[in-house]
């Protein structure tokens, strides 16, 4: 939510509050600012960069990565925020 709101966008400050945000999409649509949920209980995210790169945190008190989107977990959903 911090990110989306450093370009003036309002969004929900939970995972679980953010995943009926904006509009669902598919993993072969993605584009740069998609937020891509994890897990079944869409417990984690994630903003896809492009190149099959994603920024997240992996936990609480860690450093923030880039990572290939497909190797933080399965994926329970896509959504676009704005566009």
């Amino acid at each position: 939510s911090w990110s989306y709101e450093q370009a003036g966008v309002s969004l929900p400050a939970s995972t679980r509050s953010q995943v009926s945000a904006g509009r669902k999409v598919s993993e072969s649509d993605l584009q740069p600012g998609d937020v891509i949920f994890y897990y079944g209980s869409a417990s984690h995210d994630a903003i896809y960069i492009g190149g099959g790169k994603v920024v997240h945190a992996p936990t609480e008190g860690q450093d923030v990565k880039v990572e290939n989107y497909e190797v933080i977990g399965d994926i329970h959903s896509v959504r676009r925020i704005v566009g």
